[in-house]
């Protein structure tokens, strides 16, 4: 029979129901009762059926919510993880075995998918959609045994889940019969007269009649009231609509609104016509709906309206006034203390001083309490009242240092009160005894409070403290000795408690706005209080939470002096979090006596003794390079203003901007103090900008987007304004709530409308800057320059100072800086601080182009303070000033006072890491989020990684050592002019003929670049911009073609200083000190350069065939044949070494003939590669690799070598002294250490350095470009040593060598031969011990041709493998 619906189950129930209560009345005949009895228990089973059925559907449905089980297949396959959950996981998945004969394989799938299987339909691998296990070729995710595993866990965690899902049904239906028995007990009383029973359940108790007929007594607390009369009705939400002034300038038009929309609404809220929901009266040209006669008697009519609506509600309440009585949801009673009018009785002395004896005599003294008030004339009301000062013997002070049971106190004569100073946890008398009067107590009140009993004889337990020879006495015995007479009163000493004041209370609604709120709610006088706590040293400390295995930290004990140093330290911080907080906590810190509240700078300047100012530039290292290279040489085409010899003309001749030397004439420096500042600056990130203006918009919606980024603008200015001044104990992140508050200040004085709508969005900038201050943080920045006098557009600023290092000197610097970070373990700690630029003299100088390293971390100006910003209001210019280049910092636009100084940083890096730490805190309206730009590893490589590969780039030296006598073409000469270099001229002066040749060719690559890579990067553009219309459809594409441009001549640019650093370099390697020599300066040696030999020396048909045969019988244990008979023998002689020793004299008698000229050294190598192939090869012993290594040998037309001479050996550089805050300028700020020398590090050149430094020419940031080489030369520039082809000991197989990488170095011959080969494609290791360059590779790059000859490569794949 089907279950009936959720219809027919009510109609069953309800004839259940009635046939049981009928079943009581029947009387029939014994056949009718039977019949009806059986129809009885026939429904209750359906029922219960129906009962049981639908519970076990709900527990299910809790069971799949509970696991996460997904029904619908599409979105399970979706949600399905990439590999197989475990736990309670493992539910949300099952496994089916594929029914395809021969595979039986185990695959995961949803479980909607398995259930939905159930029974006799079949799977197949091809059903699943995960696309590496949908065939039955592939194998099985996981093992058998895991797959046992994890169906055991899934039925374990279904289980469960099941259990609990029953668990919580039969909970709730045990709630729900409870509810319903409390109902049907509420209705029974509701019946019989007991309560009146209310609508939403709550009720009311009725008064009994007593037997008089009158009201007996109320009793039945029931969660409303005892009262027994009906409460008045609720009166309802005074939900009238109400009228506001639009505020916009020159409208004033009233609107009408609802009453909640302005209610709580304060003068410093704003309200405009654009704000209004009414639509058709939401801007100001709507005329208004009423006059304004008619507007101000409404109002007048809606005052009496509300006090009447007021009226109703304080009967409503006055219903539930009475104390004790319980109130509704939705309720809340509010006590507040009543002033007693009634004027004081005249009332005795508590105590009456007497006389008493003086000491020594028999006569009697009369001591009087000391005149003046109780409380010290320093104590501010709200903070902690001071203890006591001791007393002095026979005297008596308004105040007696007094304790109990080791609890400080105050006793208070005039009044017989101890108030009690005790830091009982339990009670913290001390914190609130600013409170008022504070906690004050009767004598024996005060004794039980302190933990002792009260034995009404604290005269006995109360000490006395005092000056003098007797420090303490009990109390009891002072009153003797001073004479006062103090009358006990009920409770034991002093009166006892005081008397409670009268109250009177209300009954209210509860609103949020007038619930407790956070502490920065509080009144000025409430945070004085706190505050005074925190200076005291009574509320220093903090929660920590104990992470699991870090052991506990015991906390270090304060002195009272180190605690109020600390508290004033947190009041510090405190003053920057608003101006209610900046005054509290100031006003408490100058009460106190702290004198430095406020951080005072008053000239100007920063704080910081890391650096030496100076007025010049500091040449270090080479001095002479230095003033060359920096000198101005005019070229006799420059371009003149026509008004004046000093100044360039800006002509459109075709050449890049900057190319010619800008001429000037030095002006004068702005003044430190008095036309800008250096101080702390503080920034936000574009985050931050973008919360903040959109809550100024939500306040101005009538002002234009730029109106409010210009009102952010003047905020981050006042930023630095507010904050400066801040105490050096301010924490590094603070948020807007200060700066915003004060910068509303300012513009509430003005009179405008303008100024007056602009601060009171930034009050409600400010309101919610304070409560959610993770929405509107400050940032530090460390010490920056701000404008303290109005600075006009186009002035000079400063000239960037520092010390000038050659680029040489520069790499071994920062070589030797990241090498002691290395050893610090500072590496990545953080984004890098930027103290240096480049002097880049331009390639319109006669000279052409060349770069010095100007660096200002220790010498400098307070340029080396301007921080960056993506909206600059500085720019860098290279000016030529006397004969010399300086660098100028020059304003961009008028500059107000307050503004920070600062300008865009244009720093690149590769690295995604650094560009996520080094956020940016200009918070300028089109801020990139970050001062370094991101241009990847491959950023604008495509050219270079398809033409100008590693073996281009060695095919391009090489050709360059061939043709070094031979003139420069004129199409070489026009690219090098193209980007500034002139042969004989600058770098390029005495420049030997092989580097000039490779300079030479390097440019004409740069030409050929900056004509492909534009539309590269058009590609790469929009390939990006594809990817973000998947998240953002509506996403623009922007770049342009002329943009791609622009970015290939930057690169252009980049590629001509790494090209100028290469030359600084070998410049310097190759005119370096010999024979332990002194060091000349680079312009002293230049003949020593022309003269310097190439880096590589090409072998001759004979040098070759020594290597690998030997020169002769004496130096045959050095070539590379007698190297593979020595990997080969342990293998062979273990096999047969009879026949091993017949194969190796045959090999010597070959070396000898072509050490005679009897056979070529191709000839015999073909002829050892056919021997080897007739050896019997093992796993250990790979004949047909050696045989294969061989043939490549054979087939390699030209070799070189790394030459020999002097200047291209190992060469050790002057120790370099790097100093502590080098080291910690890696993300962790000059600031983090001295300018103490920490390390002399001294730079190793291996051999071959120069060499290595050409080919990697556009990379010259490596510190080691020798290990690049060596790492990505195997097989494509140099041969591997054969021994790699042999294990080290017989009977061992051979690493990597089996079918499958094989194949790998066979792909990679054919599609990749230009490209090292992989460590995955064979044993090839990149030992090359005879120093070799040559392939059959680089023999077909040198021709021109871009793959490995096919003859050469049919051979290895027939042969070898």
């Amino acid at each position: 029979m089907p279950a009936p619906g959720a219809e027919g189950t009510e109609r069953a129930c309800g004839a259940s129901g009635r046939a049981l209560r009928d079943r009581a009345t029947l009387k029939h005949t014994s056949r009718q009762q039977e019949i009806i009895l059986q129809s009885i228990r026939a429904t209750e089973q359906t029922i219960g059926a129906i009962k049981r059925a639908s519970l076990s559907e709900e527990i299910e449905r809790r069971r799949e919510t509970a696991l996460g089980i997904v029904r619908d297949i599409d979105a399970a396959w979706k949600a399905m993880p990439a590999v197989p959950e475990r736990g309670a996981g493992a539910a949300r998945e099952c496994f089916l075995q594929c029914d395809a004969a021969g595979c039986g394989k185990w695959r995961r799938a949803p479980r909607a998918m398995g259930d939905a299987l159930a029974g006799d339909a079949k799977f197949y691998c091809k059903d699943g959609r995960d696309g590496r296990f949908n065939r039955c070729e592939m194998a099985q995710e996981v093992g058998d045994d895991e797959v046992d595993s994890i169906l055991d866990e899934s039925v374990a965690a279904d289980a469960e889940a099941r259990e609990r899902c029953k668990r919580d049904i039969s909970n709730e239906r045990g709630r729900m019969y409870q509810k319903r028995k409390r109902l049907l007990e509420l209705e029974r009383r509701h019946d019989i007269g007991e309560i009146e029973l209310q609508e939403d359940g709550t009720y009311v108790t009725l008064a009994k009649r007593g037997k008089n007929g009158k009201n007996g007594k109320r009793h039945g607390n029931n969660g409303v009231g005892g009262l027994g009369s009906k409460a008045p009705p609720h009166p309802g939400p005074f939900d009238e609509f109400a009228w506001v002034q639009c505020e916009a300038e020159g409208c004033g038009k009233w609107r009408k609104v609802k009453h909640a929309a302005v209610e709580g609404m304060s003068v410093r809220d704003r309200w405009v016509c654009c704000m209004n929901e009414d639509k058709e009266h939401s801007t100001c040209k709507t005329p208004q709906e009423m006059s304004d006669e008619d507007v101000d008697k409404f109002k007048v009519d809606q005052e009496r309206r509300m006090i009447l609506h007021q009226k109703q509600l304080q009967e409503h309440y006055a219903h539930f006034a009475p104390r004790g009585a319980k109130l509704p949801e939705g309720l809340i009673r509010v006590t507040v203390p009543v002033q007693d009018t009634t004027p004081p009785e005249a009332e005795p002395p508590a105590a009456v001083p007497v006389a008493a004896p003086a000491p020594g005599t028999a006569e009697t003294t009369r001591i009087s309490i000391d005149d003046g008030p109780e409380d010290s004339p320093m104590w501010v009301p709200g903070i902690p009242r001071p203890m006591a000062p001791l007393v002095t013997p026979n005297t008596i002070p308004v105040q007696v240092a007094v304790s109990c049971n080791g609890h400080a106190g105050v006793y208070l004569p005039r009044r017989n009160l101890f108030r009690c100073h005790c830091e009982q946890p339990e009670h913290m008398c001390a914190s609130v005894s600013g409170d008022g009067d504070g906690r004050l107590f009767g004598g024996s009140v005060w004794e039980a409070h302190c933990g002792k009993a009260s034995t009404r004889k604290y005269k006995a337990s109360v000490k006395v403290h005092m000056n003098g020879p007797n420090p303490q006495m009990f109390i009891g015995r002072w009153f003797d000795r001073v004479g006062l007479k103090v009358a006990d009163a009920k409770g034991g000493g002093g009166g006892g408690k005081p008397k409670k004041p009268k109250v009177k209370s209300f009954i209210m609604e509860l609103e949020e706005a007038i619930l407790p709120g956070p502490i920065n709610q509080l009144s000025l006088r409430n945070l004085m209080t706190i505050f005074g706590f925190i200076l005291d040293g009574s509320a220093v400390g903090e929660v920590k939470v104990k992470t699991e295995g870090e052991e506990k930290e015991k906390p270090k004990a304060l002195t009272a002096n180190e605690r109020r140093e600390e508290g004033a330290k947190e009041l510090g911080r405190f003053a920057s979090v608003c101006k209610a907080w900046k005054q509290a906590s100031l006003t408490v810190l100058k009460t106190a006596g702290v004198a430095k509240a406020e951080k005072k700078n008053f000239d100007g300047t920063a704080l910081r003794t890391q650096f030496t100012v100076i007025t010049e530039y500091v040449d270090r290292k080479d001095e002479k390079e230095c003033q060359i290279e920096r000198s101005v040489t005019l070229a006799a085409n420059h371009p003149f203003d026509k008004k004046s010899k000093m100044k360039t003309a800006h002509v459109d001749d075709g050449t890049p901007p900057g190319w010619w030397p800008s001429l000037g004439v030095k002006a004068e420096r702005k003044k430190l103090v008095t036309e800008v500042i250096e101080q702390e600056t503080y920034g936000v990130d574009f985050v931050t900008g973008r919360d903040a203006t959109e809550t100024l918009k939500r306040v101005l919606p009538d002002y234009s987007e730029d109106d409010v980024w210009g009102l952010y603008k003047q905020l981050l200015a006042q930023v630095n304004e507010s904050y400066g001044a801040m105490t050096p104990d301010t924490l590094a992140t603070q948020n807007l709530a200060v700066a915003a508050e004060d910068l509303a200040v300012k513009l509430e004085r003005k009179a405008d409308a303008k100024s007056l709508a602009f601060s009171k969005a930034l009050w409600k900038l400010a309101a919610a800057a304070i409560e959610t201050p993770e929405y509107y943080y400050v940032h530090r920045k460390g010490f920056g320059v701000v404008c303290n006098q109005p600075i006009k557009k186009g002035e000079f600023l400063i000239d960037f100072l520092g010390e000038i290092y050659p680029p040489w000197a520069w790499a071994e610097k920062q070589d030797a800086i990241r090498q002691v970070q290395k050893a610090r373990g500072l590496r990545d700690r953080g984004p890098p601080e930027f103290y240096n630029m480049q002097i880049e003299r331009p390639g319109g100088d006669a000279e052409g182009y060349s770069v010095l390293f100007c660096d200002a971390m220790h010498e400098n100006n307070y340029a080396g303070r301007l921080s960056h910003t993506c909206d600059p209001n500085v720019e860098v210019n290279l000016k030529a000033i006397n004969g010399k280049y300086e660098i100028h910092f020059i304003t961009t636009r008028d500059i107000a006072p307050g503004e920070e100084l600062a300008y865009n940083y244009h720093s690149c890096t590769d690295n995604m890491k650094e560009v996520e730490m080094a956020f940016c805190l200009c918070g300028a309206r089109m801020c990139r989020g970050s001062y370094l730009n991101f241009v990847g590893e491959d950023h604008h490589s495509q050219v270079l990684e398809s033409k100008h590969k590693l073996i281009d780039r060695q095919v391009m030296s090489f050709k360059a050592i061939d043709k070094a006598a031979d003139p420069l073409t004129s199409k070489q000469e026009r690219s090098l002019a193209a980007v500034g270099f002139y042969p004989g001229k600058g770098l390029l002066r005495n420049c030997p003929g092989w580097l000039l040749q490779f300079v030479g060719d390097v440019a004409v690559y740069m030409d050929t670049e900056l004509n492909e890579l534009p539309k590269h990067i058009l590609a790469a553009a929009k390939k990006e911009h594809a990817k973000l219309l998947e998240k953002n459809p509506q996403a623009e594409f922007s770049y342009t073609e002329k943009f791609a441009k622009i970015d290939a001549l930057a690169m252009r640019e980049n590629r001509t200083q790494c090209v100028a650093i290469m030359l600084s370099k070998l410049r310097r390697l190759l005119t370096r000190a010999r024979d332990d020599g002194p060091q000349k300066s680079v312009y002293e040696c230049m003949d020593v350069f022309e003269k310097s030999a190439p880096p590589y020396v090409t072998l001759t048909e004979a040098e070759i065939a020594a290597h690998f045969w030997g020169s002769g019988p004496e130096n045959f244990e050095k070539s590379i044949v007698c190297g593979l008979i020595r990997a080969m023998g342990p293998h062979e002689r273990k096999n047969d070494a009879d026949k091993f020793i017949k194969w190796t004299s045959m090999v010597e008698s070959v070396a000898v003939e072509v050490r005679k000229g009897k056979m070529t050294r191709k000839e015999s190598l073909l002829w050892l590669r056919d021997e080897l192939k007739k050896l019997k090869q093992t796993d250990g012993a790979r004949h047909d690799l050696a045989a294969g290594l061989i043939h490549l040998y054979a087939e390699t037309n030209r070799f070189w070598q790394p030459s020999s001479a002097p200047e291209h050996q190992v060469y050790k550089s002057d120790k370099v002294a790097v100093r502590e805050d080098e080291v910690n300028a890696w993300g962790v700020g000059a600031g983090g250490g001295g300018d103490k020398i920490v390390a002399r590090v001294e730079k190793t050149y291996r051999p071959g350095f120069s060499a290595a430094t050409m080919l990697q020419w556009h990379k010259q940031e490596m510190a080691d470009p020798t290990q690049y080489i060596t790492a990505n030369r195997r097989g494509n520039l140099s041969m591997p040593d054969i021994a790699c082809c042999y294990s080290s000991r017989p009977g061992q197989p051979l690493a990597r060598s089996s079918d499958r990488e094989h194949e790998t170095w066979l792909a990679h011959l054919q599609s990749w031969p230009e490209e090292p080969w992989p460590q995955s494609s064979g044993p090839w290791g990149v030992a090359n011990s005879q120093k070799l360059i040559g392939s059959p590779v680089l023999d077909a790059w040198m021709k021109g041709q871009r793959s490995i000859p096919a003859k050469c490569l049919a051979w290895l794949k027939t042969n070898t493998g």
